[in-house]
């Protein structure tokens, strides 16, 4: 058996000490966030899985790393005892009449990057059946059907209560720079022993890091949380817009994250 330092208790900290600890492995974390994980992007983030819809504004590599993620992700989700919302229900991607160009532009795109197989282009009468309430505002749509969402809070607690028992967890001051003669006095001060006691330390503090990785540069977005006891749309969305791309993403109770990048 292996002992691990995890710094870090993020998307990629949870993650990497759940499956670490999963296969055998001891795993102490060290972590300046809270154990539910607040202070954490992925705590925020709409989590769309979208190896499809991303690859479209990036590179045929993200598509094809995409679809490898998904996959883990359909394996480990299935792993816990509780469901953790996870609608297979697809992508709608929409624009006005008035932004008809980008979705057209978007498409256009979309062929050059992605598969045929990979995406549909749909009509009014195939959107009222995917999604009666955007066919009342939108008379076509781009429909990615191998995409979904989870809640990122249900996964984040359920990970969380799983390392609280299995992991030796930490809470401490913001790690600046990260240097063997930092984590030395760390372990001493914080654990009673020294570095050496660890197989591999294993950084995952994410934007906590960006002192010691100078071309690290976070994303900046807006999200919102919002509940619409009206509203009954069970696909993610992505809204086309020359100046403000929105995205929406369906929670439990009829609750919607809507974001911006």
């Amino acid at each position: 058996m292996k002992h691990y330092l995890i710094i870090g208790s993020g998307l990629i900290g949870r993650l990497t000490s759940w499956r670490l600890i999963q296969t055998g492995h001891a795993v102490t974390i060290l972590s300046s966030d809270d154990k539910a994980g607040t202070d954490s992007a992925g705590f925020i983030a709409a989590s769309m899985i979208a190896p499809f819809t991303e690859a479209v504004t990036a590179d045929r590599s993200i598509r094809d790393l995409g679809i490898q993620s998904q996959a883990l992700w359909d394996k480990w989700l299935a792993e816990f005892e509780k469901p953790i919302f996870n609608p297979q229900s697809g992508t709608l991607v929409v624009a006005h009449e008035g932004d008809k160009a980008e979705l057209a532009r978007y498409q256009r795109r979309a062929a050059h990057i992605l598969d045929p197989t990979d995406y549909q282009q749909i009509d009014a009468q195939q959107l009222q059946n995917l999604s009666p309430e955007l066919a009342e505002n939108f008379r076509s749509a781009l429909y990615f059907p191998q995409e979904s969402c989870l809640d990122n809070r249900q996964f984040y607690q359920q990970v969380g209560e799983f390392l609280t028992e299995h992991a030796n967890w930490h809470t401490i001051e913001p790690i600046e720079t990260l240097t063997n003669d930092t984590l030395e006095q760390l372990c001493q001060q914080t654990l009673g022993h020294s570095l050496g006691k660890f197989t591999s330390v294993i950084d995952c503090r994410g934007n906590g890091s960006k002192l010691d990785m100078k071309e690290l540069r976070g994303v900046r977005g807006e999200v919102l949380r919002v509940y619409a006891p009206e509203v009954n749309l069970q696909q993610c969305v992505r809204l086309m817009h020359p100046r403000y791309p929105l995205y929406l993403a369906p929670r439990p109770d009829q609750q919607y994250v809507i974001g911006a990048t």
